[in-house]
């Protein structure tokens, strides 16, 4: 009885972990500025507000905190990429980095876009603290918060306590899905 008891403790706790999280502006609101330095984008080193400039154009933003970054991470993106450049209709990526070092992450970034070969996306760093833009409402449990933007207002979110290329899939629907 003991056994079946933590059987059912250990399967609720797991439930609860794997319910979606929640993070980023709700869908349908319009996308809050986001001031960030761009730093292999379009704009590279200047700071921009990318959601001014694409305005009506689709964008998937992810916002990554530093620790949400490595391997499974750079695959989720790299397909992310691949996703928007092959549909090749003006999609872009800004990946924008939440992180404590501002310096090491400047220098990392060009590294990691030159290595990934990236073809229709910004690296960015988020100049304020590592929590993330406020009115972005980003969940600090979400490691990475992704989300899909046309026409200026958000069409679809996704948030991940860790994610890999699996995870990319979804969002390239919900891309596909805005351009109908």
């Amino acid at each position: 009885m003991k056994f079946k008891f933590i059987l059912l403790l250990l399967g609720a706790a797991f439930a609860a972990g794997a319910a979606e999280l929640e993070s980023g502006p709700k869908v349908g609101v319009k996308v809050p500025a986001l001031e960030i330095q761009d730093i292999t984008g379009s704009h590279a080193g200047k700071k921009v507000d990318y959601p001014a400039l694409r305005k009506a154009e689709t964008t998937v933003y992810v916002l990554m905190r530093e620790e949400g970054w490595g391997r499974p991470a750079a695959r989720y993106l790299r397909a992310l990429d691949d996703a928007l450049t092959s549909q090749n209709k003006g999609g872009y990526l800004v990946a924008v980095w939440l992180a404590a070092d501002k310096e090491k992450t400047k220098a990392q970034l060009p590294r990691v876009h030159e290595a990934l070969k990236f073809k229709s996306c910004a690296l960015a760093l988020f100049p304020g603290d590592a929590a993330g833009p406020p009115a972005w409402q980003l969940n600090d449990r979400a490691l990475v918060t992704t989300l899909v933007v046309v026409q200026g207002k958000i069409h679809a979110r996704f948030a991940y306590a860790s994610l890999n290329e699996t995870d990319a899939p979804p969002v390239v629907k919900a891309v596909e899905a805005a351009g109908k």
